[in-house]
Formats: C-alpha cells, structure tokens, sequence
C-alpha cells in the first residue's frame, strides 16, 4: 500500500458500483470477499470515498484493493462463483434445518403443536447446532487462512474434500475467523488510544463500549464452531 501510487478514489468507487449493480452483485459479498470489510463499512466507503492524500496507509488499503479487483479480468465471474457457493451452502443449511423439524412436528399430532407449533416451538426445531471442529481442522484451516485470508471456491472446496467437511462448514469458518481477526484489531487500536489519552491526561471512557460494533461474527465467538 505504501509504495502504491495516488488513486483517485471516486473514480474507484464509481466503478466498482457500476460493476456490481451491472451483474446483480451486492456489496456485502463484495465486501466480505475483497476487502474483508463488513457491508456497513463497504457501503460508506463506495458512498463517501475520502480523497487519497487524506487517507492512513491503512485507509488506502480498501481501495489499492478495489483497483486491483478492477484490473482482475475475472473479476465478476470469481464473485459470481462465491454468490454461488453461499446460495447453494444457504438453501442446504435451510433444508437440512427442515427436515430435521419435520419428524417432530408428525409425532405432536393432536396436541397444541398440530398445526406447526408456536413460533418459538419452531424457531427451537429450525435453530441448526453448531460444527465442533477438531483441533487438526482448525490447524488445517489456520494455516489455509495465513496464505489466503479469501480463499478461492475451487480451494474451499479442496480444504472441505481434504478435511472431510461441508462446503458451507468451511465458508462459515472463514467468514467467522475474519470477523474474529478485525474484531481483535478493533479493540488492540481502541485500547492504544485509549493508553495514548490517559498518557495525556485524557479520559479513555465511552470509547472501549463500542469495541466490536459493526463487526458480527454471527454469535461465534470461538473460531472452533461454526454454523453447519
């Protein structure tokens, strides 16, 4: 980033928009999967780009992304094959999570729950339990995150072969270990300014409430579970 040369960031962003609205791309799958950004942040970015001598090394990253993103010439079909993998990994997830009910619901005949149940008797039979990973999975995985933060379909497919799990059990993960990893850098920054302000007499309270606002990792908190 340091050694990239001045962007114009709104002629960046304009194109990116152009891009996804063209080929019915949204902007959380191109956050998550490009520039490890949640939709929140990927959607102020491409609304109010920040001109690039205003921007830290660190504001710039974002955007030498996007450009390199735009350079890619398959850029469009890589999205559209994660859009893909996500869609066939939710409606999986989604039938799975009904055919599970189903048995349960056939064996409350003539009981209150005949006709489906209340709303919470069936969010409890839809709520899908967690994947517990093994410590050598997580391993395999860590170190697949180390030399690729935003793996390929074509490689989340060989981890899930290799590993013996589900498509959509490694997507998750990945999802899940990015959200941990800003979330953790997150915070790391709020306490060192909050250590700068108290070295200087300032105050650091109302700032470490807000350390992970913005940044779900869809109630995981341990990178050793993962939705199914």
């Amino acid at each position: 980033v340091a050694m990239s040369p001045e962007l114009d960031t709104y002629v960046i962003t304009k194109k990116v928009k152009e891009v996804l609205t063209d080929n019915n791309l949204g902007q959380r799958l191109f956050g998550e999967t490009i520039l490890g950004l949640t939709q929140g942040s990927v959607s102020d970015l491409l609304a109010r780009p920040k001109p690039w001598h205003k921007l830290s090394l660190k504001g710039r990253e974002p955007f030498v992304r996007m450009q390199l993103w735009l350079s890619d010439p398959r850029n469009v079909e890589k999205l559209m094959d994660m859009k893909r993998m996500e869609k066939k990994a939710y409606m999986k997830r989604r039938h799975s999570s009904v055919s599970e009910s189903q048995p349960v619901d056939s064996g409350l005949q003539g009981s209150d729950f005949s006709q489906g149940g209340s709303p919470q008797h069936q969010q409890l039979q839809l709520k899908k339990p967690r994947v517990v990973l093994a410590p050598e999975e997580k391993e395999a995985l860590k170190r697949a995150y180390q030399q690729k933060p935003y793996p390929s379909p074509k490689t989340i497919e060989e981890l899930a072969s290799q590993l013996n799990l589900k498509t959509s059990t490694v997507i998750n993960w990945f999802h899940n270990y990015r959200s941990r990893i800003r979330r953790e850098l997150f915070i790391e920054e709020i306490q060192a300014g909050n250590q700068g302000a108290a070295s200087e007499g300032g105050s650091p309270s109302g700032r470490v409430s807000k350390a992970g606002e913005g940044d779900s990792c869809d109630g995981t908190e341990s990178d050793g579970t993962v939705e199914g």
